[in-house]
């Protein structure tokens, strides 16, 4: 009888350690699980992903805009639930210049900053359980970015948010410095890159 008692004993103490570890591993692991799926984006890892994303952008986004410009606003929203707003901030003028494309991969590294930050700003506006990308509320999103940060008058500012089919205009025109429009796209194009990586649209 006292032995059946030990053994019961060290039976439950065993439980008891062993839920007491799982316990103190699962949120570990859960932790290391959810450090899978963050992109944490370093100059070391641009230059790792260089070709990667000089291919995306110069054939899968190439693609991708010539489609949109082929098939047309009304398309693009029947079947992509793209806005019109969106449609219309598309940056079809980055794709007329390929050796200012090459001119902008040269700087690419020195977006880090604001490639992670564009990517956790993003982030935040997902909710609940969301994975997927919402490919309009995103291009908008990218394009309000770039219109911050061009240099332009605070009118020039106000007319590129209301309206982004002025974009490609103040580009051609010269009004948007094309170094910066160029600069910001391709920078925009490396976070679609690398979240639509992260979270598997």
């Amino acid at each position: 009888m006292f032995i059946k008692k030990i053994t019961c004993i060290r039976t439950i103490a065993i439980v008891i350690g062993l839920c007491n570890l799982s316990i103190i591993s699962l949120p570990l692991l859960a932790r290391k699980n959810e450090r899978k799926h963050i992109v944490e984006i370093t100059a070391l890892q641009l230059r790792s992903d260089l070709l990667s994303i000089k291919t995306y952008v110069t054939k899968k986004v190439a693609d991708d805009l010539k489609k949109a410009k082929k098939w047309g606003k009304g398309v693009a929203k029947t079947f992509a639930g793209i806005s019109s707003y969106t449609f219309d901030a598309i940056p079809f003028e980055f794709f007329t210049d390929f050796k200012a494309i090459d001119e902008a991969f040269k700087r690419l590294e020195q977006g880090v900053g604001y490639i992670q930050e564009a990517m956790e700003e993003y982030k935040k506006t997902l909710t609940g359980n969301k994975k997927k990308l919402n490919q309009s509320t995103l291009g908008e999103f990218l394009y309000r970015r770039v219109v911050a940060r061009v240099t332009v008058t605070d009118a020039q500012r106000r007319s590129l948010e209301e309206d982004p089919l002025k974009m490609d205009a103040f580009v051609r025109s010269g009004i948007v410095k094309k170094d910066e429009y160029m600069y910001f796209t391709l920078l925009n194009f490396a976070v679609r890159y690398y979240l639509e990586h992260e979270l598997k649209r």
